[in-house]
């Protein structure tokens, strides 16, 4: 009677065994799904980015413009793809996408928001706006949040001095900044700073 119980163990064992073995193969399938779902999204976003332009080096820049505006930075599956695409060298690719401060090799937020720091806007009161929004958004400039709503980032000059401080928020300028303006660039109806 024992014997009888004990296979009986092994087998409940076993097939415990076997439907976790089988539910794992399962989730494994249904992620790769996934995955070729979205490169199929990628590639037909790039693909539609590429057939605006000939294919040739000339039309490198105003791709990778592209690309940026529709990924919010410059993906690197996407980068190989688009060497492949326009018969570049991928070093050229890099080369270009590093070289430009436009391009960002990392993910960007939603909000990309840019505190001048140049000597203009430094004088007016630009490094507390910076410290301000690190403060608000919990993440240092040069950094993305977490859950990619913002980046924020020092920049050294954006041109309009006359206009100091600026920030430049999504490439839409706004001058004359003040600290209590860091809750409406960040959709709060009030910043902590401000009560």
């Amino acid at each position: 009677m024992t014997c009888l119980l004990q296979k009986a163990k092994v087998l409940l064992a076993f097939k415990s065994y076997i439907i976790y073995q089988v539910s794992y193969i399962i989730y494994q399938v249904s992620y790769i799904i996934y995955q070729l779902r979205t490169m199929d999204n990628q590639n037909n976003k790039l693909a539609t980015i590429l057939s605006r332009y000939p294919k040739e080096e000339s039309s490198l820049i105003m791709v990778l413009q592209d690309i940026q505006e529709e990924y919010r930075y410059l993906p690197q599956e996407v980068l190989v793809q688009t060497a492949e695409a326009l018969g570049i060298a991928q070093a050229k690719i890099f080369g270009v996408a590093t070289f430009f401060k436009a391009f960002s090799l990392k993910r960007r937020g939603e909000k990309v928001i840019q505190v001048c720091t140049g000597t203009a806007c430094h004088v007016r009161g630009s490094r507390l706006i910076l410290e301000k929004f690190e403060r608000e958004t919990g993440i240092k400039a040069g950094e993305t949040s977490g859950d990619l709503k913002y980046t924020l980032e020092g920049v050294n000059c954006v041109g309009a001095c006359a206009l100091g401080p600026v920030v430049v928020v999504n490439e839409e300028m706004q001058g004359n900044f003040t600290m209590q303006k860091t809750g409406k660039v960040l959709g709060k109806s009030r910043s902590k700073d401000d009560e």
